[in-house]
């Protein structure tokens, strides 16, 4: 804040403003405009002075933002405004200890773009030669904290997972006992929305892991959805300023009107051109990317015109495949001009001169998106070969033994679930280790039953989500998958083996376990009693047997008996092999 006469930050007319310092010129506004006058300027020696005054500006502010933003007193949260020496003011009005979900995420933006420019062969000129390292140790504080607020921003809650789109103010040390407490209401601003689109597209192309850049995009995609369906008044036009949780516009008071910076060209023209932008540069990088102009030819007919479009990765443009294409009246036919490091300079013929002419500027955007994981070329069908059945809540556990012991006793080990028409799923255990990918599909064992020696059911709660269905029908029985492949286990007398909460799959299918003698888990006991099964019981009458065979149904009652059941699999194979 400055004193509109003396220009001074410190003056007693600025009241509780006075010496103070915040977020929206810090960390969005200055960083933001510095970026577009920038580019505006690049390429063109004749504003090599002001590119360089620019280009200082715009490091210092950097800088400041990634040592003086992020918390030291636990939160995720950015500090949101500062005392003169770069204190947090945690008592400022409604701010006080307060965070913004939306500005966090456009920091985690902006600091991307500088790390682009950064990177950049064009920075070479800005910067001394002795100071390389400097540039690249500010790049990688950039990348790093960009990430990091990208992350947290979703892992605290500030993402809304069911519904998509941000929320909007919360408390920087919630008093609920939960991630996040919302400081007003469960409300989401058409703004912030802006900045996480934009955040979370440019983050693609900032990491290697096919992993990491599926959760980028996700994060994207279902905001933008949110935007789209939620934010656009296709009734009457324009932008909504805030919505509820679920979409619903606030439609009382001044978030009514859409007159104000709700209908301005800082967000939503940028939200527009910049996702398209990041759109066909990071996530679906095929189609060029054309611009187009209409300058006035100068006197002198030397015509200069920056195309930089924002601050890009370095080589996503293959400028040795880029033109630009020049059209007026008095040109007979088009002139095909190169593009020099997003600069077109060129001489235009002297009847040119005054005159509008187009030009279309055509960058060939490079793709580095990262493909999937190749799926592994499954070996030759073995007799000795183990499907284990597996989705999300599984235990991880009896997954760590089964890869241990398998291939110790000479047995493959295959992960099977239902992948919902998708090449692999990834599916997180109990305890929220490391996920596990899956590339076989329950379809595929039960096509190819033959070809494994058992059928391992695994515990923990995901036979209970394997089981599900999407539309089940009036006296039907159970048409999941899962449930299909225990009936046909019980029909080719398949060697079969379930532990815990695996019986779950198999009372859906009350003709198979009727009259099976059988241990579980205690708590899913019940359920399989009302389905016919039989209970094992110690001989004491109290507690269940650990392990129980019946014919072809191996059953055991808990995952920490894994390797005990795995020692009573063994020997029945070896005896009936």
């Amino acid at each position: 804040h400055l004193d509109p006469d003396t220009l001074s930050p410190h003056s007693e007319s600025l009241g509780i403003n006075q010496s103070k310092k915040n977020w929206n010129s810090v960390g969005d506004h200055i960083p933001a405009y510095l970026i577009n006058l920038i580019c505006a300027l690049s390429g063109k020696d004749e504003y090599s002075e002001e590119s360089m005054r620019l280009h200082k500006m715009l490091i210092d502010i950097t800088v400041d933002i990634y040592t003086h933003f992020p918390a030291n007193d636990g939160s995720p949260l950015v500090y949101e405004r500062f005392y003169r020496d770069w204190s947090p003011d945690l008592t400022y009005s409604w701010q006080q200890d307060r965070g913004i979900i939306g500005h966090d995420l456009k920091i985690a933006w902006n600091l991307t773009r500088v790390a682009f420019y950064l990177d950049t062969k064009g920075a070479d000129k800005l910067y001394p030669k002795d100071s390389v390292t400097n540039r690249e140790s500010i790049r990688d504080k950039c990348l790093a904290l960009a990430r990091q607020l990208a992350v947290s921003m979703d892992e605290l809650g500030g993402i809304d997972r069911f519904r998509g789109g941000c929320y909007d103010a919360v408390e920087r040390h919630p008093t609920n006992g939960h991630n996040l407490m919302f400081t007003w209401f469960n409300t989401k601003d058409f703004w912030q929305q802006e900045q996480g689109i934009l955040a979370y597209l440019i983050q693609m192309r900032t990491t290697e892991s096919y992993k990491d850049l599926q959760e980028m995009r996700e994060l994207a995609a279902s905001m933008s959805a949110f935007y789209c369906a939620y934010f656009v008044d296709l009734d009457r036009g324009g932008i909504h300023f805030r919505t509820n949780d679920i979409g619903t516009p606030i439609l009382t008071g001044m978030y009514a009107d859409k007159g104000g910076h709700a209908k301005s060209g800082y967000h939503i023209f940028e939200l527009c051109y910049l996702s398209h932008l990041y759109t066909l540069l990071y996530n679906n990088p095929q189609s060029p990317i054309i611009l187009h102009f209409a300058p006035v030819v100068p006197p002198d007919g030397k015509l200069s015109i920056s195309v930089c479009p924002d601050f890009i990765a370095d080589d996503s443009i293959d400028f040795t495949k880029s033109q630009a294409i020049i059209t007026g009246k008095s040109l007979e036919k088009p002139l095909v001009q190169p593009i020099s490091r997003f600069c077109i300079n060129v001489k235009l013929p002297k009847q040119l001169e005054g005159q509008q002419v187009n030009v279309q500027v055509n960058l060939s955007v490079v793709n580095h998106l990262i493909l999937p994981p190749v799926k592994p070329t499954i070996p030759s069908r073995s007799p000795k070969k183990f499907a284990v059945i597996v989705e999300s809540h599984f235990d991880e556990q009896e997954i760590r033994s089964l890869e241990k012991r398998l291939p110790a006793e000479g047995y493959e080990m295959e992960l099977v679930s239902f992948l919902w028409g998708q090449d692999y799923l990834e599916f997180q255990g109990n305890e929220n280790m490391d996920p596990i990918r899956v590339y076989t599909d329950i379809s595929t064992v039960m096509d190819n039953l033959d070809d494994y020696v058992c059928v391992f059911f695994v515990g923990g709660y995901c036979m209970d989500r394997l089981r599900y269905q999407e539309e089940p029908l009036k006296d039907q029985e159970n048409r999941s998958l899962v449930v299909q492949l225990v009936r046909k286990l019980n029909k080719e007398q398949k060697t079969t083996a379930v532990i815990c909460h695996g019986l779950w799959a198999f009372v859906c299918a009350p003709e198979v376990i009727k009259d099976k003698k059988v241990t579980c888990a205690s708590n899913i006991m019940d359920d399989v009693i009302n389905a016919g099964g039989v209970i094992q019981y110690n001989k004491s009458g109290v507690g269940l047997v650990n392990t129980h065979i019946d014919g072809w149904l191996l059953t055991a009652q808990s995952g920490s008996m894994i390797d005990e059941f795995l020692d009573v699999i063994f020997a029945y194979l070896d005896q009936n092999s």
